[in-house]
């Protein structure tokens, strides 16, 4: 279905055109590609004076055989009509892509995407990977024509050995093929990386985007079998001047995470020679697992659960790449001693970065855990999951960026994820801003990017009789925190003077200046200093 709001009459939502058809399965004309279903949307300039162009692409879920995942694309100009109060929607054009239709006709290989556009001249890129290839469609022409590149992503890599642990000699080959013999190992794209989007940076010359490579072996590929729970969040960059794919790597890192080779999860130093095994003699491997859910199952945990996200601001250079990291929560789940507390934690892992995303700081993580160095007050008592970004960073002032997100704060651990876990009693949609720090500084592989929000959440939200309203100043200086009501009239000062750089906090106990108890009801608190000034909503509830 398509529709659209006429936010510019009112200068806020509401105004919704009756929802109509824009896909209609089954579409004949591409038969047997039946249905094409979870629809992606982006807008751009068009080559038409006056008016936007909207592309749309949906994925195929076949009723026989598997979703390998080709898609139908489509394009229509807008133009506002002020006679008529609406928009004026030229005839759809539609289309498949040959490559795609091949993999889903042989069902060769499952293609996993997302669709770029760019912002001023008329970019368009369908990106992504298949099994062991890096691919896209590109347009130069706003969608009209597109042409097909591709580029290995299939690296051989040595099969470990574990070891007797008396004789410390090589016993038998970590991974092993049904009949015992040795498996031959390689690394590629891996699909439990496929929830992710994707951005043009750098004057439109880059596409970049977040997603993962696994470990697989010969005969489990050939049966369409991987190993989920060996799989690392990598950043993969295409180039439109050069025509070539470049990546990094991102969590887990081997002796240069920019060489265009995977690191190998149980050999960083890349001598050849496994790094470490256990008690047992086994090849230890180093722990990742980018999503927010574990269970002991790695599929349920991997494949719908892992999402990648990046965002960008073209004018700065910056970008920002975020995903969560629940390696502590598997170790909580195997009863690894130290990691009690995690079982229901994952971390949100935030790197950025300062030259259009060709160099990444080292991930930076928030969490619920109040005992934790990495723990976020404004997460208390919560449950993220399915954490989104706006793809695009708010310039707030030198070296300073607004990332705007949104995440599920899940009612119970797992509910979302699987069936049998948690209770089905749902969650809250929660809306949450940071202020990300790009400073020179923090352009390493071993700084912190993340500064909390200016002025954060209040907590508890609603709250009887008192609440802590935190807040951070990115520099020394003076700063005022006042209270009013919802219509405004002024009610108290909480902060008033100077104060040092670094995150604070201050209890309202819900009283005015004259320390009166002030009645339920919704009330604002403002905090200005040199730089901005911000506003946030509470309720007192009695």
């Amino acid at each position: 279905m398509f529709s659209y709001d006429l936010y510019n009459l009112v200068g806020g939502p509401g105004l919704w055109h009756q929802p109509e058809p824009i896909i209609n399965n089954p579409i004949p004309e591409f038969d047997p590609y039946e249905e094409f279903l979870w629809p992606v949307l982006r807008i751009g300039p068009s080559p038409e004076a006056g008016k936007r162009r909207i592309h749309i692409y949906a994925n195929n879920d076949p009723p026989v055989g598997n979703a390998e995942y080709n898609i139908i694309y489509g394009y229509a100009d807008v133009e506002y009509d002020e006679a008529t109060f609406t928009m004026d929607v030229s005839p759809w054009n539609w289309r498949t892509f040959p490559m795609l239709d091949h993999w889903q006709d042989e069902q060769i290989k499952r293609a996993i995407k997302d669709m770029a556009v760019s912002r001023e001249d008329g970019q368009v890129a369908l990106i992504g990977h298949a099994a062991d290839s890096l691919w896209i469609y590109y347009s130069s022409d706003y969608g009209v024509n597109f042409a097909y590149k591709s580029q290995n992503a299939h690296y051989p890599v040595y099969n470990p050995w574990n070891i007797d642990p008396i004789t410390l000699e090589p016993s038998e080959p970590f991974f092993l093929n049904n009949d015992g013999s040795e498996a031959e190992l390689f690394l590629e794209t891996n699909g439990d990386g496929g929830h992710y989007n994707v951005i043009f940076t750098d004057n439109n010359t880059k596409i970049v985007f977040m997603s993962a490579m696994g470990l697989n072996t010969v005969e489990s590929a050939a049966n369409n079998q991987y190993y989920p729970a060996h799989f690392h969040p990598k950043i993969f960059v295409y180039n439109v001047l050069t025509e070539e794919f470049d990546f990094i790597d991102l969590q887990i890192t081997g002796v240069d995470p920019y060489d265009n080779q995977p690191m190998i999860p149980f050999d960083l130093d890349e001598d050849g020679i496994v790094d470490n095994h256990d008690e047992n003699g086994n090849v230890e491997f180093v722990d990742c697992w980018p999503t927010y859910y574990f269970n002991g199952d790695s599929q349920t945990g991997s494949f719908h659960e892992s999402l990648f996200k990046i965002a960008s601001n073209e004018e700065m250079g910056w970008c920002v790449a975020l995903f969560q990291d629940g390696r502590n929560l598997q170790n909580a789940y195997y009863e690894v001693p130290g990691y009690e507390e995690w079982s229901e934690v994952a971390e949100i892992a935030i790197t950025a970065s300062t030259d259009h995303g060709i160099h990444w700081s080292a991930p930076s993580y928030m969490n619920a855990l109040a005992s934790d160095v990495n723990y976020y007050p404004e997460l208390a008592n919560m449950l993220p999951a399915y954490v989104y970004i706006n793809d695009e960073i708010e310039y707030v002032a030198e070296n300073l960026g607004r990332l705007h997100l949104f995440f599920l704060d899940d009612n119970s651990y797992g509910s979302f994820a699987t069936s049998n876990a948690g209770q089905n009693n749902g969650g809250t949609m929660m809306y949450a801003t940071l202020l990300i720090d790009f400073s020179p500084a923090n352009d390493t592989d071993d700084n912190t990017v993340i500064a909390s929000s200016g002025l954060s959440q209040n907590y508890p939200n609603p709250f009887n009789p008192s609440t802590t309203i935190p807040y951070y100043m990115r520099e020394q200086g003076e700063v005022k925190l006042e209270v009013y009501n919802i219509k405004g009239q002024f009610i108290r000062t909480l902060v008033s003077g100077y104060r040092d750089a670094g995150v604070h906090s201050v209890i309202w106990d819900g009283t005015d200046e004259k320390d009166r108890a002030v009645p339920s009801g919704i009330y604002f608190y403002r905090m200005r200093t040199k730089q901005e000034t911000e506003t946030k909503k509470m309720i007192l509830m009695k």
